[in-house]
């Protein structure tokens, strides 16, 4: 029913349907890792539009290994499962672990766990500080216009981390220390333009596209990269099909997470600037509507300083009947109108009887209490309560001589060709006009129920 609204109201916005996952597939689906080595289980799931695509990780047994962002981590030699799941369990995936000792079977990390200062000779200090206020080392010191970061050989691979968007800022020293348990002073990106990484090793995502980080170490008065120590990372530009939303129904469901376009990336949180107009769900992005307005819901990527936002507006036109309460009298009519929407209303009467409706003018016939309805879809519909007066009559005795004639009438009508009549023909008469004539001496009581009210009055001939 509100979907159906929805998409009648705007034909340009397609009907939001929640699309649940129905598989997940993982590549590899076994791994064998070293000790202390990682890697990276990429994610398929099926249909590949479907509407929240989180994956929740989670280790059988995390002192043999952990998985960070996908990242599978050895720790210990044995064998355990990592899995991964849609979020509410009802689509998992298990990917077997066999973790190995490392071939020297050391610790590659066992100079009691400080991370090496990438300048030993130098008593830790930085003697060539960086003279660009924060910025990148040059990748390629070596000039030529050679890839500043090529595949650094000897089997080793950069691994794939988490991916993120752009605006978005992580800390690269806690993402190296997650898969390669060292990090660095210095740290060079590729290609340029894409993200920078200040002094603190603090990366900031500028546009789409895929990126590589390596560590630097020093090289004379150089930073040059240490291509054994790298990391690839997806940036994505979130957009939204939609930069306004509509709804004209209180209480009618939006799909936030559905509205975004060009990411793959969930949202980490929702929020509404105006939650008397709209709410979000701060998981999953499903929006609310509460009432008529404009407000702002934002998606989050991130936490804190580091994150990154993304805006798109929700407008609420919720449709007004022109008058929810009105009093007529009988025989007046009153033209209703349905504001705040394109659509052509249908019109009802709750009594037919006290009151008719033609596309919105109600005609009042009897006294009595009525309710007129537009409705734009069936089960929602907008309502006017009238009220009818009843008619009364303007003098409720008079007296006439035989041959004279006096004239009755109602107040609080609108109500013509009222129909009379005289109990007593014979002592006076009434013609549909309300003159009264004195036929010969007596009492008679002239009446009407127009208006579904009687009213009479009393006439006295002499």
């Amino acid at each position: 029913l509100i979907s159906s609204l929805y998409k009648i109201e705007d034909e340009k916005i397609k009907e939001n349907i929640i699309i649940p996952v129905t598989s997940i597939e993982l590549n590899p689906s076994e791994v064998s890792v070293s000790v202390n080595s990682s890697v990276l289980l990429r994610v398929k799931m099926k249909p590949v539009d479907a509407s929240y695509k989180d994956i929740i990780w989670s280790s059988d047994n995390e002192e043999i290994a952990i998985i960070t962002n996908g990242i599978v981590t050895g720790v210990s030699k044995g064998k355990t499962n990592i899995r991964a799941n849609n979020g509410d369990g009802t689509v998992e995936v298990v990917c077997p672990v066999k973790v190995d000792k490392n071939e020297s079977g050391d610790d590659p990390n066992s100079g009691g766990g400080e991370n090496p200062d990438p300048n030993p000779g130098g008593g830790g200090e930085d003697p060539y500080p960086d003279p660009g206020g924060g910025e990148n080392p040059d990748p390629n010191p070596g000039g030529g216009g050679e890839d500043p970061n090529p595949d650094p050989g000897g089997g080793v691979t950069p691994l794939t981390g988490s991916g993120l968007v752009a605006k978005q800022k992580i800390n690269v020293n806690d993402l190296f220390r997650e898969i390669h348990t060292t990090s660095f002073k210095r740290y060079a990106v590729s290609p340029k333009g894409y993200a920078t990484v200040n002094s603190k090793g603090l990366l900031t995502a500028k546009k789409a596209g895929e990126i590589t980080i390596t560590g630097c170490v020093k090289s004379g008065k150089k930073w040059v990269p240490d291509t054994e120590h790298a990391v690839k990372l997806k940036i994505e530009k979130p957009a939204f099909n939609k930069k306004t939303l509509e709804s004209t129904v209180k209480g009618a469901k939006l799909d936030g997470a559905g509205n975004i376009k060009g990411s793959t990336i969930a949202p980490t949180s929702w929020k509404s600037s105006k939650t008397k107009v709209a709410t979000v769900d701060e998981k999953t992005g499903q929006i609310t509507v509460a009432g008529r307005g404009l407000t702002t819901i934002t998606a989050v990527y991130g936490t804190g300083k580091q994150a990154a936002k993304y805006s798109f507006k929700v407008r609420v036109k919720i449709p007004a009947i022109s008058k929810s309460k009105a009093t007529m009298l009988t025989g007046g009519t009153l033209k209703l109108k349905l504001k705040n929407t394109k659509l052509k209303p249908e019109w009802s009467t709750s009594d037919n009887s006290i009151a008719t409706v033609a596309d919105g003018k109600v005609t009042a016939l009897t006294a009595g209490k009525v309710k007129i309805t537009a409705t734009v879809v069936e089960g929602v519909g907008y309502t006017s309560e009238i009220t009818v007066k009843p008619p009364a009559i303007k003098k409720s005795s008079l007296t006439l001589k035989a041959g004279k004639s006096k004239k009755v009438g109602l107040k609080s009508t609108k109500l013509k060709n009222i129909q009379w009549v005289s109990s007593d023909t014979n002592i006076a008469t009434v013609d549909s006009a309300g003159n009264v004539t004195g036929v010969t001496a007596g009492t008679a009581t002239i009446s009407t129920e127009a208006g579904g009210v009687k009213n009479s009055c009393t006439v006295t001939v002499r």
